[in-house]
């Protein structure tokens, strides 16, 4: 336990490292809002999917789809009691504010620090149940999160199916479910812009932190509410999820889905 507290210590303490280099390139003037904006698409569209296809490059079996088929209705599941708690709260808050407080109640961090977080506690060998969950992740914010921010009139099948998330998502379920395997160069190359995941993205929330009213943020007593809430939520799903985990049927998987689970 005390190795795993130090392990998440140090990751988290590596993030911030990562997003005060973005903070002082943002502050230095050394990123402009288009360099920014070419970044999050570079992210968003290319590294993230490479991300989970280099994921879901693992040897299928029986008890691994098992499991994969259990985690992601849980995961999922997770959103959906996030979405409901969230609805609670936050009513006679400015549409815009409510939205986006309720938002950052349903989503987490759950690729950028997520995935190497996986891999540092439980192994390679575990990075399949961290993209189930970013893949639940990637899903539910192209539907739920665009309801969330936009209602219901900003929802679009169209986007809701074509977009890099589920594209991944296929991309990865083929390979998965068909066995196949890359090249080397091929793999080697999905592998080089996976790695770019976490320090591009700290770097771009960096600099987004330099141009932002940290002083204003943090004299919001809602962000405090809505930071407490979330963890609580997310806290009673996972020991809910621990309690009805049948040891004998699944042995491992409350321990693997622990740590990849939403927020």
């Amino acid at each position: 336990m005390l190795n795993n507290l130090l392990t998440v210590t140090g990751q988290v303490a590596t993030l911030f490292l990562m997003m005060a280099v973005g903070f002082g390139l943002g502050k230095m003037k050394k990123l402009s809002s288009a360099g920014l904006s070419q970044m999050s698409f570079l992210l968003l569209y290319i590294v993230c999917p490479c991300v989970m296809i280099e994921c879901f490059q693992v040897e299928r079996t029986p008890e691994l789809v098992q499991q994969l088929c259990v985690g992601a209705v849980i995961a999922v599941a997770c959103y959906l009691v996030y979405l409901a708690v969230s609805m609670l709260f936050f009513r006679k808050c400015p549409a815009d504010t409510r939205d986006s407080l309720r938002f950052a109640m349903v989503y987490g961090n759950v690729g950028f620090m997520g995935v190497p977080l996986v891999e540092s506690i439980l192994g390679s060998e575990a990075l399949v149940y961290g993209a189930l969950s970013l893949a639940a992740f990637n899903l539910t914010t192209w539907t739920l999160g665009v309801v969330i921010m936009g209602g219901k009139q900003a929802f679009s099948i169209k986007k809701a199916i074509i977009n890099p998330g589920v594209i991944g998502l296929a991309v990865s379920l083929v390979i998965f479910f068909g066995g196949f395997r890359f090249p080397d160069a091929v793999s080697s190359t999905i592998s080089f812009l996976g790695d770019l995941n976490t320090p591009l993205a700290m770097i771009v929330i960096g600099a987004q932190l330099a141009a932002a009213d940290l002083g204003g943020a943090f004299r919001q007593p809602v962000l405090y509410l809505a930071s407490f809430l979330k963890y609580v939520s997310s806290l009673n799903v996972v020991r809910w999820i621990q309690e009805r985990d049948d040891a004998s049927r699944m042995p491992t998987i409350s321990e693997r889905f622990f740590i990849k689970l939403p927020g």
